[in-house]
């Protein structure tokens, strides 16, 4: 059953103060989520307002997990959309 929805992405991070990206199997690891749990969403600046609707469709429901620059990979409890 897909529970989180996994969106990439960069973040400045407060000890080094870097530009990082964070993949998707990186924030699966840093969550500490199963994979077969996770949808992978990975939305490009170019997509049409359909494909960006349809994107939205397929988030709901869904804890979202995102590049945090505080380090903290709890959880979140509360859907995104």
């Amino acid at each position: 059953m897909i529970r989180y929805v996994v969106i990439p992405g960069y973040i400045t991070s407060q000890h080094d103060k870097q530009r990082h990206y964070i993949g998707p199997m990186t924030l699966i690891q840093l969550y500490g989520v199963n994979p077969r749990e996770c949808l992978i969403s990975n939305p490009a600046p170019y997509w049409t307002a359909s494909q960006w609707q349809t994107e939205i469709e397929r988030r709901k429901g869904l804890i979202q997990l995102k590049p945090r620059s505080d380090d903290n990979y709890t959880l979140p409890t509360k859907t995104g959309y």
